[in-house]
């Protein structure tokens, strides 16, 4: 889709993607040659980041409550739907958003490493810190985070597979139904027929989907983001619009009256949608499928895991959970920190598949 896409910028983007799969490659690589206990390498240097960041992240939030205000928060001068103008902890990232992906990863794993493997103090004390600075950051995947802990809980104290997938199962569709029907529809109170302030760059003020009383359902800035995906999707259905140009084709939807004059333009905050808008049914299949694999890969390293990465597996995996659910509201492709956990995953199976070889020849001798 990049190659024939009238947009040059694709041509970078495409780049782009690859140069985070070389990396990933590389990482991976690296670890598996270097590393002899990867899982012990992970649990102490992700805790390490994950409370550093936290630190920032709390520190900067608490500052701005007494109206010190620095690069560490995000200022409260934004409005936040439910919520309203509230300063957020960022840390030393770019947006909350961003530091809680970040701390989400962290948490999960050391959280897999109390739930299965020899802990201290000091683990709890981090776990702690880490989830308080993920709930200052609040973002709405914190609903996501308790998702992937459930999932970590439910195969720590419920031996009995049948049973433990479909609680899992249950709960884990409830939880992503709500954030995502939260995301892409808002309950607003309305004042004299009027959205409060700060609401019009998330909804239109004169087209509620459903009124009553003083309330009004709205679509949200997602929803709109997604149906302009779905028809830009349909008219270039095989290979798409190019590697993140759905931006580019908005202002086009906007002259013909399909996309709203007063809400922003950015990308389709879902790597589904986004996927078919700009890379098409191909595009769209190739990231299921990416997906699958994974899934698919870490089964099978669970299902002969030795003690020794059995805690880090369960720890990635609950990531995945959250990481497919995020992925119907934000572009996860473009998290790096994301694509280490695939990194992780590649240096444990290339170690299983040696030591495997290695214990053939020893049979075999």
């Amino acid at each position: 889709s990049c190659i024939f896409s009238q947009y040059s910028n694709a041509r970078i983007e495409l780049i782009g993607l690859f140069y985070l799969m070389t990396m990933t490659l590389v990482i991976a690589y690296i670890l598996q040659q270097y590393c002899e206990d990867i899982a012990g390498f992970i649990f102490k240097y992700s805790r390490l980041l994950g409370v550093i960041g936290a630190s920032a992240g709390i520190v900067g939030w608490m500052m701005a409550q007494n109206d010190v205000i620095t690069s560490l928060v995000r200022p409260g001068d934004l409005y936040f739907p439910y919520i309203g103008f509230i300063a957020r902890a960022q840390g030393f990232t770019v947006t909350p958003y961003f530091l809680f992906t970040i701390l989400s990863i962290s948490f999960i794993l050391l959280m897999a490493k109390i739930l299965f493997e020899k802990h201290n103090k000091s683990d709890y004390i981090s776990a702690i810190i880490i989830a308080v600075a993920c709930l200052l950051t609040f973002s709405k995947s914190n609903i996501l985070l308790l998702a992937a802990v459930f999932y970590l809980i439910v195969k720590k104290y419920m031996p009995d597979f049948a049973k433990s997938r479909i609680l899992f199962g249950l709960v884990y569709v409830f939880l992503v139904a709500m954030v995502s029907l939260g995301t892409h529809f808002l309950v607003i109170q309305q004042t004299n027929g009027q959205i409060p302030e700060g609401m019009e760059f998330y909804v239109e003020q004169n087209d509620p989907l459903a009124s009553f009383g003083d309330k009004a359902v709205y679509a949200s800035l997602y929803a709109h983001w997604k149906k302009s995906a779905w028809i830009i999707g349909r008219e270039n259905p095989f290979l798409g619009v190019g590697l993140g140009q759905f931006i580019e084709e908005l202002p086009a939807l906007e002259n013909v009256g399909k996309y709203p004059a007063n809400m922003v333009h950015g990308d389709t905050h879902s790597s589904y949608s986004g996927a078919f808008a700009e890379t098409g049914l191909l595009g769209l299949a190739a990231l299921l499928f990416l997906g699958y694999a994974i899934y698919e890969e870490l089964r099978r390293q669970l299902k002969k895991s030795t003690t020794k990465n059995l805690a880090l597996l369960l720890g990635i995996f609950a990531c995945f959970w959250m990481i497919v659910a995020e992925a119907l509201i934000t572009d996860i492709m473009n998290l790096r920190h994301y694509w280490l956990l695939l990194a992780v995953l590649l240096a444990i199976s290339k170690t299983s598949v040696q030591t495997e070889k290695a214990n053939t020849l020893q049979m075999n001798e």
